[in-house]
């Protein structure tokens, strides 16, 4: 059995990368979400700077790249901020 996982790249960073997403071969049929970030950046050396502003989900759940793990077959989403709205509490007027 092929121990892959699915990554999924959105908004600006699928610009970046130049694609929606891609199959990840892992060594493990686990291993940390920190190392999988790793492993995308070694393939994909210019999204660097934007990996580290994004928010990372396995499986639709928001995950902690220090802490959470992921297992052959999961489905990994790179949700980097996305531009919009207005920050100024009169609406921008």
């Amino acid at each position: 059995m092929k121990q892959v996982v699915q990554v999924r790249y959105f908004a600006g960073l699928r610009e970046k990368i130049g694609c929606e997403g891609e199959e990840i071969k892992i060594d493990s049929r686990q291993i940390k979400l920190k190392k999988l970030i790793e492993i995308v950046v070694a393939r994909h050396p210019e999204a660097k700077i934007a990996l580290q502003n994004t928010a990372v989900a396995i499986n639709l759940e928001v995950s902690d790249p220090a802490e959470a793990s992921v297992t052959a077959g999961d489905e990994v989403a790179f949700l980097p901020p996305v531009g919009g709205g207005c920050d100024r509490k009169d609406g921008g007027q």
